[in-house]
């Protein structure tokens, strides 16, 4: 705390530390057990719309299935969202879904659409997307586009110096603790043991490891699928 002050100082911001900070207001998240529609007109020729749903409390484990769930359901071109409303419907020129889990401890998890297109087709609009939230088709193309879209994050991901305080933050935030990140060794065996039931050779260890390639991560997973 004292290097903090004494850095916060040194850029002439002064003695933040004895100034009265305001108490922070805690918003309740209000269950979404009814409908309700807000309205507001702008003048455009176009309308935009967005569901909201508020969902459970945050759950940690969940993390990466919402991850998965997103890839393949609302987030990008190759999503079913797009796929269906956008390009095979032509029902929006914008169109978007999302799970979004929370970021701190004892907050909602809630279920987020937007969609924006011609006046005329709001109506016909609105109930596909609810046809598809309530209904999730299923595509093992898109679903495989999911996965290697997720592969290629963690294959790309890089942790630079200014992002380590604030997944620190983010991390206590949830309520979770840093770990450093796992060997190549026990990365191996993890998703080995994941998706097979099985641990891995020895010979597949040894490989894994010695293997410094940025496709290795993917080309595991690829064989072991």
């Amino acid at each position: 705390e004292d290097g903090i002050r004494d850095l916060v100082r040194s850029r002439g911001l002064g003695d933040v530390y004895k100034r009265q900070m305001p108490k922070a207001i805690i918003f309740e998240e209000l269950p979404t057990t009814k409908n309700k529609v807000f309205w507001t007109d702008f003048d455009m020729v176009q309308t935009e719309f967005m569901l909201l749903n508020r969902l459970d409390l945050l759950d940690n484990k969940l993390t990466s299935k919402i991850q998965l769930y997103n890839n393949y359901f609302g987030s990008g071109m190759g999503s079913i969202v797009f796929q269906e409303i956008r390009e095979a419907q032509g029902l929006a020129y914008s169109v978007g879904a999302s799970y979004r889990q929370a970021t701190k401890k004892n907050r909602y998890d809630q279920m987020l659409a937007y969609v924006g297109t011609q006046s005329d087709k709001q109506k016909e609009a609105m109930k596909s997307i609810n046809q598809l939230i309530n209904n999730l088709p299923k595509s093992e193309e898109l679903f495989d586009i999911a996965k290697k879209s997720i592969i290629n994050t963690l294959e790309s991901e890089r942790i630079t110096k200014s992002s380590i305080i604030w997944k620190y933050i983010n991390l206590q935030k949830k309520g979770l603790k840093p770990a450093p990140r796992a060997s190549k060794a026990t990365l191996i065996r993890r998703v080995t043991i994941d998706l097979i039931g099985l641990p891995p050779t020895p010979e597949a260890v040894d490989a894994f490891v010695h293997n410094q390639r940025a496709e290795a991560y993917g080309e595991l997973v690829d064989r072991l699928l």
